[in-house]
Formats: structure tokens, sequence, C-alpha cells
């Protein structure tokens, strides 16, 4: 019926409420005949819908190798950007499947391997942050920046790979030469985020790499106290055999035990004092991590802190001693 059609004397560039041509939804659906034939009547390979999105686009996120190349081969722009973020074909691929041959095509057809979207991610940073890892060699080998940084939070694909908790992926990274020490928008290195997920092989491979295990974010926050903010027991133990500061406060006078008591994580509170952890020690608001404790219901954090010499007539700046924050609605 479409080669029918095709003989009247009609829009073949006509397009739907979403922008979409006919090419558009033959390729979205893997119609590779009907691709061939809307071309021969010069449909328009780079037409877009109306999230700027051209054929090409619909066609790598379909993971269809035969109809890229067809688009490719008629003229299909390689670095078209989308409307949502500016993606390229390549980003999509990057993102939306494992196989790296359709990589290999991208790329032979003059794809910008570092070309950045709106929020300055290049194709690297999608194979970091889902964990395609044959796309991020095949990248790296052809000559991805490793290092660059995106716009709105700066982070690297090293720091993907450590918020996701991906240990091979940043021994990727890490092999070939990533920045361990590279701070994101919120003053972050990768270490902080491997911290505050849990990850023990993640945070030994970065500290057998020389990342600084007392590092501070621009809050002053290390990464003992994101595994106690977090609830990272094992992480904490290993953070703290390998020399993190439990006694270390933030801008806010806040120890990795004040952050245990104020989330009545009673095991983080029970490592960091066996370490060594000052339990009298006062925030900027004059608080003791007891102050924190007692608002919680089961107290059993509370109790621990007591029973491990917590002074209970402590006063904040407000005057206030932990008994009267005992008895304030929850």
């Amino acid at each position: 019926m479409t080669e029918f059609l095709l003989s009247f004397d009609l829009d073949i560039n006509a397009k739907d409420k979403n922008g979409q041509t006919a090419l558009h939804l033959s390729v979205k659906n893997k119609n590779k005949e009907i691709s061939k034939l809307l071309i021969s009547h010069d449909s328009d390979v780079n037409a877009k819908n109306k999230n700027g999105q051209t054929a090409l686009h619909y066609a790598v996120k379909n993971k269809n190798k035969e109809i890229i190349e067809l688009l490719l081969s008629h003229g299909a722009n390689v670095n078209a950007k989308d409307n949502v973020c500016e993606d390229t074909p390549l980003h999509f691929a990057a993102r939306y499947n494992k196989k790296i041959e359709i990589i290999k095509i991208l790329l032979s057809h003059d794809a910008l391997i570092n070309k950045t979207n709106r929020k300055y991610q290049t194709a690297l940073h999608y194979a970091a942050k889902y964990k395609h890892r044959k796309i991020l060699m095949l990248l790296i080998s052809n000559g991805a920046y490793i290092n660059l940084p995106n716009k709105r939070y700066e982070k690297t694909a090293l720091h993907y790979a450590a918020k996701y908790n991906d240990i091979e992926t940043a021994k990727i990274l890490l092999s070939h030469g990533s920045n361990i020490r590279k701070q994101d928008a919120k003053g972050y290195i990768p270490l902080h985020y491997a911290a505050s997920c849990n990850s023990i092989k993640t945070t030994e491979l970065l500290i057998k790499h020389k990342s600084n295990v007392n590092a501070r974010d621009f809050s002053e926050c290390t990464a003992l106290h994101y595994a106690a903010w977090c609830n990272c027991p094992e992480t904490a133990k290993f953070l703290i055999l390998h020399g993190a500061d439990v006694n270390s406060m933030n801008k806010y006078g806040k120890t990795p035990l004040h952050y245990s008591a104020k989330n009545n994580w009673i095991e983080i509170a029970r490592i960091l004092i066996s370490h060594g952890a000052n339990i009298n020690l006062k925030d900027n608001d004059g608080k003791t991590p007891l102050h924190y404790a007692v608002r919680f219901i089961p107290q059993d954090t509370a109790k621990f802190l007591i029973f491990h010499g917590a002074d209970k007539d402590s006063k904040d700046n407000n005057g206030m001693t932990p008994v009267q924050y005992s008895v304030l609605p929850i």
C-alpha cells in the first residue's frame, strides 16, 4: 500500500502531531524495506520529530544495525542533536544498548566521540552510568576524554562508576588514568560516592589507588561522614582501618558520630566509639550526638551513648539538655 500511495503526488515528509514523518515510523517499526522505499522517494533522512530526534536516533535506540547503515549511506547526519538534552546518535548508542558494533558504525562515519550534550555529558558518561563496559572500553580506545566533567554536576565517568557501585567500570577507568581526586560540583570525589553506597570493593579499589581517605567536600564532610550518614558499617570500618579521622568535623561542626546519632544508626555509633570517637563533641549548635539520639523511638542509640559516657546534662547553644529534647514532639 505504501508503494501505491507513493505513486501519487503527496508530501512524503508530512509530520504527525509528534513531528514524525513516515520514515520515522518505518524506522521505529524496524521496517527496512519500507524505509528504503521512502528514502528512494526523497524522504528527508534528517527530518526531526518534536523532540529533535531524527530517524537515525530511532534506529540507534532500536539497535537496528541494518537501518543505521541504510540511513548513514543516504546522508543521515551522524552528529544530529535532539532538543531534549542535545544528545547525538552516539549518546543514544552508549545509553540504550550494549552493542559495540553500533558504536563502531557511528565512529566509522565520523561521529564526534567527545561531543557534549546540554548537560556536558559525552557518550563516555552514559557508558559509565549505565555500566556498558565494552562500549566504555571502545570509546576510550578511540580517544574519549576520560576526565571530562559534565556541566551541571561536574561529574566524571569515575564519579558515576563509584556512585552506582560499579567496580569493574571503575577498574577500567582507573587503568586508563581517570583522576581519582577530581571533585564534582559539591566537592565530592569518587570515594565519597563509594562510601555512601556501602561499596567495600569500590572503596578498597579507590584507596588502593591513593584516594585521600580524609578528603573533604565543600561542606567539609569526609567519606566517613557519608558512611555514617548512609548507614554503611562495613565501609565505615574499612575507612577507619585505613586512617579515616573518626572525630573529623564538617563546616557544621558535626562528626560522623553526630550523623549516626541523628539517624539512629546504632551499629555505626558502636563502630565509631570503639575506634575512639569523642562522644561529647559539640557541633556548631552546641549539640552533642546525644541531643540528636534522644529524638528517636526506639532509643537504642541514645541508651548506647549514655552507657558509654555521654554527658546527659550537656547544654546546647539554646541552653537545652538532651532530656529537654526527649520530651519534644517527634
